[in-house]
Protein backbone atom coordinates (compact mmCIF):
# COMPACT_ATOMS: atom_id res chain seq x y z
CA UNK A 1 0.00 0.00 0.00
CA UNK A 2 0.91 3.27 -0.92
CA UNK A 3 0.13 6.43 1.66
CA UNK A 4 0.69 10.41 -0.02
CA UNK A 5 0.90 13.02 1.61
CA UNK A 6 0.42 16.64 0.53
CA UNK A 7 0.85 20.48 2.14
CA UNK A 8 -0.13 23.68 1.79
CA UNK A 9 1.55 26.93 3.34
CA UNK A 10 4.32 25.89 4.22
CA UNK A 11 6.22 28.74 4.31
CA UNK A 12 9.13 27.51 6.19
CA UNK A 13 10.49 29.21 9.34
CA UNK A 14 7.79 31.85 8.75
CA UNK A 15 5.16 31.61 11.68
CA UNK A 16 3.59 35.29 11.05
CA UNK A 17 3.46 34.99 7.01
CA UNK A 18 -0.39 36.72 6.71
CA UNK A 19 -1.20 35.24 3.39
CA UNK A 20 -0.52 31.88 4.60
CA UNK A 21 -1.68 31.86 8.33
CA UNK A 22 -3.16 28.18 8.12
CA UNK A 23 -0.69 25.18 7.55
CA UNK A 24 -2.51 21.66 5.77
CA UNK A 25 -0.94 18.58 5.50
CA UNK A 26 -3.58 15.98 3.69
CA UNK A 27 -2.91 12.78 3.42
CA UNK A 28 -4.58 9.21 1.42
CA UNK A 29 -4.08 5.98 0.88
CA UNK A 30 -5.63 5.09 -2.22
CA UNK A 31 -3.98 2.69 -5.29
CA UNK A 32 -2.54 4.16 -8.10
CA UNK A 33 -5.47 2.86 -10.60
CA UNK A 34 -7.72 4.12 -7.49
CA UNK A 35 -6.02 7.83 -7.80
CA UNK A 36 -6.13 7.60 -11.36
CA UNK A 37 -10.21 6.98 -11.81
CA UNK A 38 -10.69 9.79 -9.30
CA UNK A 39 -8.83 12.15 -11.24
CA UNK A 40 -10.05 11.03 -14.69
CA UNK A 41 -12.25 13.91 -15.24
CA UNK A 42 -9.35 16.26 -15.19
CA UNK A 43 -8.04 16.47 -19.24
CA UNK A 44 -4.53 17.30 -19.13
CA UNK A 45 -0.98 16.64 -20.13
CA UNK A 46 0.40 17.68 -16.60
CA UNK A 47 1.78 14.82 -14.02
CA UNK A 48 0.84 17.25 -11.38
CA UNK A 49 -2.54 19.31 -10.54
CA UNK A 50 -2.21 22.28 -8.35
CA UNK A 51 -5.27 23.90 -7.60
CA UNK A 52 -4.25 27.55 -6.74
CA UNK A 53 -4.03 27.53 -10.82
CA UNK A 54 -7.17 25.30 -11.81
CA UNK A 55 -9.23 27.21 -9.02
CA UNK A 56 -8.80 30.58 -12.27
CA UNK A 57 -10.01 28.28 -15.31
CA UNK A 58 -14.11 28.04 -15.35
CA UNK A 59 -13.08 24.66 -17.68
CA UNK A 60 -11.73 22.81 -14.42
CA UNK A 61 -15.05 23.84 -12.27
CA UNK A 62 -17.20 21.02 -12.55
CA UNK A 63 -14.26 18.22 -12.93
CA UNK A 64 -12.82 19.56 -9.79
CA UNK A 65 -16.67 19.28 -8.45
CA UNK A 66 -16.72 15.59 -9.53
CA UNK A 67 -13.51 14.66 -8.40
CA UNK A 68 -14.95 16.21 -4.29
CA UNK A 69 -17.59 14.07 -5.01
CA UNK A 70 -16.29 10.82 -6.04
CA UNK A 71 -17.33 7.94 -3.61
CA UNK A 72 -14.22 7.16 -3.06
CA UNK A 73 -13.25 10.51 -1.11
CA UNK A 74 -14.05 9.46 2.41
CA UNK A 75 -12.77 10.52 5.77
CA UNK A 76 -11.84 6.87 6.07
CA UNK A 77 -9.41 7.17 3.19
CA UNK A 78 -8.19 10.63 3.88
CA UNK A 79 -6.77 12.65 6.62
CA UNK A 80 -6.61 16.33 7.12
CA UNK A 81 -4.40 18.29 9.69
CA UNK A 82 -4.46 21.94 9.65
CA UNK A 83 -2.56 24.47 12.17
CA UNK A 84 -2.87 28.11 13.23
CA UNK A 85 0.69 29.14 12.30
CA UNK A 86 0.37 31.89 14.58
CA UNK A 87 -1.18 29.48 17.78
CA UNK A 88 1.88 27.20 16.99
CA UNK A 89 4.28 29.56 17.75
CA UNK A 90 2.60 30.58 20.73
CA UNK A 91 2.41 27.02 21.79
CA UNK A 92 6.38 26.80 20.97
CA UNK A 93 7.48 29.75 23.20
CA UNK A 94 5.29 28.48 25.85
CA UNK A 95 6.84 24.65 25.68
CA UNK A 96 10.31 26.61 25.03
CA UNK A 97 10.45 29.61 27.59
CA UNK A 98 8.05 29.41 29.70
CA UNK A 99 7.56 25.76 30.60
CA UNK A 100 11.96 25.92 31.22
CA UNK A 101 11.04 28.56 33.70
CA UNK A 102 8.26 26.66 35.35
CA UNK A 103 10.42 23.42 35.66
CA UNK A 104 13.44 25.13 37.11
CA UNK A 105 11.52 26.35 39.94
CA UNK A 106 9.86 22.73 40.50
CA UNK A 107 6.60 24.46 39.41
CA UNK A 108 3.70 21.83 37.62
CA UNK A 109 3.28 23.08 34.61
CA UNK A 110 1.95 20.32 32.88
CA UNK A 111 -1.32 19.64 35.47
CA UNK A 112 -5.12 20.73 35.22
CA UNK A 113 -3.95 22.19 31.64
CA UNK A 114 -1.97 25.15 32.56
CA UNK A 115 0.60 24.97 29.50
CA UNK A 116 -2.66 25.01 27.36
CA UNK A 117 -3.96 27.65 29.04
CA UNK A 118 -1.60 29.68 29.02
CA UNK A 119 -0.79 29.34 25.04
CA UNK A 120 -4.33 29.96 24.24
CA UNK A 121 -3.96 33.15 26.38
CA UNK A 122 -1.16 34.00 24.62
CA UNK A 123 -2.09 33.44 21.14
CA UNK A 124 -5.82 35.51 21.88
CA UNK A 125 -3.32 38.34 23.86
CA UNK A 126 -1.50 38.55 20.71
CA UNK A 127 -4.23 38.24 18.33
CA UNK A 128 -5.79 41.44 20.16
CA UNK A 129 -2.66 43.08 19.41
CA UNK A 130 -2.37 42.51 15.96
CA UNK A 131 -6.12 43.43 15.40
CA UNK A 132 -5.66 46.56 17.17
CA UNK A 133 -2.97 47.87 16.35
CA UNK A 134 -1.13 49.49 12.96
CA UNK A 135 2.52 48.43 13.75
CA UNK A 136 1.47 44.96 12.78
CA UNK A 137 0.00 45.37 10.09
Amino acid sequence: MNIYFDEAGNSGQNLLDNDQPIYVLVSHNFTAEEAADILSPLKSFSEEFHFNKMKKYPKYQKPIEEILNHDLISYDRIKIAYYNKRFALCTHLVDQLVETMHYEHKMPFYEKGLNIAYAQSLYLQTEFLICNTTIWN
